[in-house]
Parts: structure tokens; C-alpha cells; sequence
């Protein structure tokens, strides 16, 4: 006897390395490394919606550079035996700091004279996540696959608009990109609980 569809609640973990792409380049291709957290939800047809942070870094000669992503996403979750493919498109918003030497010190943007404000930025991605799928139980399903990202972001200042940050030393020295289109690539770990039936 089959088991009716349920709605049912994911927990995932990921971890990704983000590229650089397109222009304007300054710095690496490397936009950083790091993991994130999230929460999604899947309805019996397949609709899903998620929530998610993500946390990256990248660090050069003693700088380094974080970013903490926040995310809503929604799009489709196909389902196919034990191959799932969740198809998402979100919105982000994303702090991002500078360190040296492990304490908060402010570099230059490309061009200024002026110490650099730091506007979050704003931004949206597709994500697709193809990975096997076991269901140990009627209640507990888990999926392990890749998980690859397309998007972008901008920062949003009143003078300049949205804009993509080049970041460099006191010397001039290109360090970092902050913002731009991105390629994330990783490997993402969900846990996906079956919701109590009405």
C-alpha cells in the first residue's frame, strides 16, 4: 500500500566554494569558502519554500573578508524514486565585513581616498540542488547531492546606486571583490521530516 504524500519539513547543511564571474574583476576568481544552514518546506504536489543563512570568508595577505547571507527562496521540488531535484529562485541580503589580524579594520575602495561604508548587499539566485534520496522511514527521508548556485549582488549606496565593491589595500593592491555574478558550487546534506497527517 503506498503512503499518502505529506507535507514535510527539511533541515539541510551545506558547504560551497563561490566564484567570481564576468566583470568587473579585481582580485582572484575566488569569492570565498564557507557553509550555511537552512530550513525548507515541501507541499504533497512538490511546490517548496526555504530559508536559509549562508556564511563565507576569503583572506590575502593578513585581510580577510566575510559575508552572512540571509535567504528566502521558493520554486519546485521534483521528486522521482530516489532522485530529488529541488529547483529554487530567492532573494538575499548580505552584511559583509573586512578583518586584519583578526580584529575589524576598514580598507579602501578601488579609486577613493575615502575609508569604504559598507551597504549590505542585495541580491538573487537560482539554485539547483540534484542529489539520491533515501526514506529509511515513512516519516524520515534524506537527500545528499550537489548543490550549484547562480546569482548576484549589488551594494546600494546614494550616491553611486547599485554598485559592485573593489576592495584594496592601503597601497593600492587589488584584495577583494564584493558582490558581482557568482558561481557557487558545492555539496549539500538534507534531513526532511513527514508532517503529521490532519
Amino acid at each position: 500500500m503506498s503512503q499518502k504524500p505529506r507535507w514535510e519539513l527539511g533541515l539541510g547543511l551545506h558547504a560551497a566554494t563561490v566564484l567570481g564571474l564576468g566583470p568587473p574583476t579585481y582580485g582572484g576568481p575566488l569569492a570565498g569558502g564557507g557553509g550555511g544552514l537552512g530550513v525548507e518546506v515541501r507541499s504533497p504536489r512538490g511546490f517548496a519554500a526555504a530559508l536559509e543563512t549562508r556564511a563565507i570568508g576569503q583572506s590575502e595577505a593578513g585581510a580577510g573578508l566575510g559575508r552572512l547571507r540571509v535567504a528566502i527562496a521558493a520554486g519546485y521540488a521534483l521528486r522521482r524514486k530516489s532522485f530529488e531535484l529541488p529547483i529554487l529562485v530567492g532573494l538575499a541580503i548580505e552584511p559583509w565585513w573586512i578583518t586584519r589580524a583578526g580584529e575589524q579594520a576598514p580598507l579602501l575602495a578601488a579609486g577613493d581616498d575615502d575609508v569604504l561604508t559598507r551597504p549590505p548587499l542585495l541580491g538573487g539566485f537560482l539554485r539547483l540542488s540534484p542529489g539520491w534520496r533515501a526514506q529509511p522511514s515513512p516519516r524520515l527521508g534524506l537527500r545528499v547531492g550537489p548543490r550549484i548556485e547562480l546569482g548576484g549582488g549589488f551594494a546600494i549606496d546614494h550616491d553611486d546606486g547599485a554598485r559592485v565593491i573593489g576592495l584594496a589595500d592601503t597601497t593600492g593592491t587589488p584584495r577583494f571583490r564584493v558582490g558581482g555574478l557568482e558561481l557557487s558550487l558545492g555539496v549539500e546534506l538534507a534531513l526532511q521530516f513527514g508532517l503529521p497527517s490532519r
